[in-house]
């Protein structure tokens, strides 16, 4: 399988926008976006991945996090098509994890049979 490489960046205005890192001199440079909706008008703070690309959490200036199913996402779009690219995407689920800003996100993976993962979460609040 050819490896993407995408930066993921979120925004004021609650969206993700998606960046092919390979394509940055050419017009297909700019994938897509997405709305994130963990709430009209808050401002996402943090994104992070899975190292296999097949999950993200996004965190707001409110303390929620959500975390997404990314599995199904065609990283092949052509510059043409510079849709929202959210149809692809799926999320698991939704939580209001503090009580302020979210500083910092991270997802720790364990190699176990299960594949569990661990999102951890700083904020302003002094809660981890």
């Amino acid at each position: 399988m050819k490896k993407e490489r995408i930066l993921i960046s979120g925004t004021a205005d609650g969206k993700l926008r998606f960046w092919n890192l390979k394509d940055l001199q050419s017009s297909k440079y700019f994938l897509g976006m997405m709305e994130v909706r963990h709430v009209k008008g808050d401002a996402l703070t943090n994104v992070a991945t899975t190292l296999d690309c097949t999950r993200m959490v996004t965190a707001d200036v409110a303390g929620r996090i959500k975390l997404w199913d990314i599995s199904r996402v065609n990283w092949h779009i052509d510059g043409q098509n510079k849709k929202d690219i959210s149809s692809n995407m799926r999320d698991i689920w939704f939580i209001q994890a503090h009580k302020g800003c979210i500083n910092s996100i991270a997802i720790v993976e364990t190699y176990a049979e299960t594949s569990d993962i661990f999102v951890l979460s700083a904020s302003n609040d002094q809660n981890i």
